[in-house]
């Protein structure tokens, strides 16, 4: 018998929606774009709702006409994420980091620490970066397509190599021993 299930996730931006002009609405906390708990409860409603996931995109620039409106992504997704797993209890977590400018051993390390907090919740999503205001901000030139997705599977490679180099009772304490992590 096959059972397909749909996963239902939601994507948390700048806490107002898509609509530019929604944080000027009456009831809307103008300031929510900044506000972690904001986030935590637009979290916290989705894993009641029974979502199976949150997820937060990212640039790596303003992205948006500040002018008119606030900016659609504007927090760090693994530190945002990292309150938000400390909030709840079951729903995945999910959040973009580049591998344009992100170091395979930074990756691997951030997001493993995030996976350890969360007991295992913890989605990436691997993209290459292509937008040339991202690229100044790191003082870089755009590379050719061809050169960031390359790079893109070399930093995943990498940073699962990284996440498989130490097996599972090698972060173990052995008091026994005397050694505080035990050596594979």
């Amino acid at each position: 018998m096959n059972s397909e299930h749909m996963i239902l996730g939601v994507a948390l931006t700048n806490s107002f929606g898509a609509h530019p002009a929604a944080w000027r609405l009456p009831h809307v906390n103008p300031e929510a774009y900044t506000d972690i708990d904001v986030t935590v409860e637009h979290a916290r409603t989705a894993e009641r709702g029974g979502l199976q996931f949150v997820f937060i995109a990212d640039r790596l620039f303003l992205h948006g006409d500040l002018a008119v409106s606030n900016p659609l992504f504007n927090m760090d997704p693994i530190v945002t994420l990292s309150a938000v797993a400390q909030a709840t209890e079951r729903i995945g977590l999910a959040g973009t980091a580049s591998t344009s400018f992100f170091e395979p051993y930074l990756l691997a390390r951030q997001l493993k620490t995030l996976d350890v907090i969360s007991n295992g919740r913890v989605g990436w999503n691997a993209v290459p970066s292509f937008e040339p205001d991202a690229f100044a901000n790191f003082g870089k030139e755009p590379p050719a397509r061809e050169k960031k997705y390359e790079r893109l599977h070399e930093v995943m490679q990498v940073v699962q190599a990284l996440w498989g180099s130490w097996g599972y009772e090698a972060g173990k304490p052995d008091q026994q021993e005397g050694t505080p992590i035990r050596h594979m």
